[in-house]
């Protein structure tokens, strides 16, 4: 329903900051920065988050993505989920080389898409 953003551009660093408020009663606030690298991108997320109801996403410190080619380096990107954390390490492209690890994520998430799964507990592990 609402968006807000602002972009502002130093050398060939464009800085990012933007806040929406979606129709579905989500809230999204994220800020970071995009600078051009050799055959690629970098981008520097400095603030993520996702809010609906009681249930929030945010991402736990600053992290990079690196984009080459086909390719995704991902630096530790973390987010606290609840009091539980999902972090993804690693490089996707033609070879898959990501480590996910999950910790004490409440299965009750689901149900905030589909309230008829009833589930409960948490989940840990790591792929």
């Amino acid at each position: 329903r609402t968006l807000r953003a602002t972009a502002t551009q130093s050398g060939t660093t464009t800085a990012f900051d933007g806040q929406a408020a979606l129709a579905t009663g989500t809230n999204v606030d994220i800020a970071g920065s995009l600078t051009p690298v050799e055959a690629g991108y970098r981008l520097a997320l400095d603030r993520a988050e996702l809010v609906q109801g009681q249930l929030s996403a945010r991402l736990a410190r600053p992290t990079v993505l690196q984009v080459a080619g086909s390719s995704v380096s991902l630096d530790a990107v973390r987010f606290d989920v609840g009091s539980a954390s999902i972090t993804a390490t690693g490089s996707a492209g033609e070879a898959l080389d990501i480590v996910l690890e999950i910790s004490a994520l409440p299965l009750s998430i689901a149900n905030t898409v589909s309230p008829d799964l009833g589930l409960s507990g948490t989940l840990n592990g790591r792929a």
